[in-house]
């Protein structure tokens, strides 16, 4: 069994960072290291944000699938991006970011991630468009491949190693005239590379990849 350690984690050149909804590195002295391994998805907890060092945080075994408390003080650090297996990316697929359990099936949006071969890896049914961007910013680091659906099951959205390639929903709304933007798509559009110019009317960014697969 691999043994990780500070060599993969971010480097946050000693300023207080968050770990908050981050796949995270516990040390390999942590008592629950043995048994659910040493890389976890936080959820939260009073140790998961700038101000604490210390205090216990919930996360997820992305060996075991299981929920955790654990104390920050054991967190060497946040993973860096393409260091997590085939199979911890496979739990973490199916995580909700949603703090109360998965959203109901076939309403609101399916989001799901493919492995590099093409195969499923996992997905979760999330309520809001700010979950599409939550779940989208937790595993986009980590992924191959990002699809977001609508009810219907219809493709709106899909990342490619961290790279746009297909943005229906985006386009429709250019497409349409759309002059009002709801604040979790504009955020998610600045956070893909999006642009406003005046308050209200959407563009998009011609720099980001348009490449189907």
């Amino acid at each position: 069994m691999r043994q990780y350690t500070e060599a993969d984690c971010m480097n946050q050149a000693g300023k207080p960072y968050t770990i908050h909804r981050k796949i995270v590195v516990l040390s390999g002295k942590a008592a629950l290291m043995e048994k659910s391994g040493q890389l976890f998805y936080c959820q939260g907890g009073i140790g998961s944000d700038l101000l604490h060092r210390s205090g216990p945080i919930v996360g997820i075994s992305l060996r075991t699938g299981r929920k955790e408390i654990v104390d920050r003080s054991k967190v060497l650090g946040i993973l860096r991006p393409g260091h997590l297996p085939w199979m911890e990316r496979k739990i973490l697929a199916s995580i909700s970011p949603q703090e109360f359990g998965i959203g109901e099936p076939f309403k609101g949006y399916l989001c799901y991630c493919l492995l590099e071969d093409g195969s499923l890896a996992g997905g979760v049914w999330v309520e809001s468009w700010e979950d599409v961007v939550a779940y989208t910013r937790i595993q986009k680091a980590y992924q191959d491949h990002i699809v977001v659906c609508d009810k219907e099951e219809r493709v709106l959205l899909e990342i490619h190693r961290g790279c746009v390639i297909n943005r229906t929903k985006l386009w429709m709304m250019e497409a349409n005239g759309v002059d009002r933007v709801d604040k979790e798509t504009e955020i998610f559009i600045r956070a893909e590379g999006g642009r406003f110019y005046g308050k209200r009317k959407l563009r998009l960014n011609p720099d980001i990849c348009e490449r189907r697969l």
